[in-house]
């Protein structure tokens, strides 16, 4: 992508020396030609001289001084550079590809509909009667209840679960919901044996009880 199609997407003033090619994000340090960056903290001003990056997004007013060794380096101008950076990455990110076909650890239930293209993971359980459209991603260990019956472009995260006789439209995306931390009774408070409940082995205890120095005395007489 040309640096003057990912300043006008992220809304920048452009400052450059050329229209370079770039092809992905990094930290100021970790940066390589052809990649851009950003610098939002003044404390990293000084790694302005030396990032290998072909652009950095600034806030206006900053000047970029250069080692004269390295290439010039493009000024992508914002008055939020971290939140253009965040942007940029969402500009760059190629998410993973899925190979078509069902891992040989998967139970697909005989009356079970799946479209074309679908990649079902290992150890993935498909009920009776259920459908699943075309392009569909069902990571590992995924569940599709009995009736089930789900559109185009699903994507099922590992452990999603998705009950008996549900409707899923195209291009939804499933997530495993986490089991809950707290366990509360009918008045509110926290049960015996929760995660709250039991005491935080780091947390340090009490000071322990002094000894009464007369007990101590009468112990010693007897």
């Amino acid at each position: 992508m040309k640096l003057s199609e990912v300043a006008q997407k992220l809304g920048c003033r452009l400052e450059r020396p050329s229209d370079d090619e770039i092809s992905g994000v990094a930290g100021i340090e970790q940066a390589e030609p052809g990649q851009l960056t950003f610098l939002a903290n003044r404390r990293y001003f000084p790694l302005l001289k030396t990032t290998r990056a072909s652009a950095v997004l600034v806030e206006e007013g900053i000047s970029l001084a250069r080692d004269p060794a390295l290439a010039p380096l493009a000024a992508l101008r914002s008055a939020n550079p971290y939140l253009a950076f965040a942007h940029a990455m969402e500009l760059f990110y190629q998410p993973p590809r899925y190979v078509p076909g069902i891992h040989p650890t998967a139970v697909i239930a005989k009356s079970a509909r799946i479209g074309e293209n679908a990649h079902i993971g290992p150890y993935c359980f498909i009920d009776e009667d259920a459908y699943i459209g075309r392009n569909a991603v069902l990571h590992s260990s995924v569940t599709i209840y009995r009736g089930a019956q789900i559109g185009d472009d699903f994507f099922a995260h590992a452990h999603a679960v998705v009950r008996e006789s549900c409707r899923i439209g195209n291009r939804v995306t499933a997530n495993w919901p986490r089991r809950p931390r707290r366990r509360c009774g009918s008045s509110g408070q926290l049960l015996r044996g929760s995660r709250d409940h039991r005491r935080d082995p780091r947390r340090p205890r009490g000071k322990a009880r002094r000894p009464c120095a007369r007990r101590s005395r009468l112990a010693c007489r007897r």
